[in-house]
């Protein structure tokens, strides 16, 4: 995002394509974990809840970076 030639839009459009990638791999990743349930996997199933639940916080900060430069 730091490129010097992109323009604000290109910079904008690129962001929010990215957060639209990484909300749809973490609601993917989240529907997975919802499909293992509960068992012997208890201790992945935490660290994978963990990882999408980061992956969502990461889409709203890169979402209110957008905001920042509306």
């Amino acid at each position: 995002m730091t490129d010097p030639s992109l323009t604000e839009n290109e910079k904008y459009q690129k962001i929010k394509m990215a957060t639209e990638i990484l909300e749809s791999k973490a609601s993917h990743e989240e529907k997975l974990l919802n499909a293992m349930g509960d068992g012997a996997a208890l201790d992945r199933n935490v660290d994978k809840t963990i990882e999408v639940n980061d992956m969502y916080i990461e889409s709203i900060k890169a979402k209110l970076m957008m905001l920042d430069h509306i």
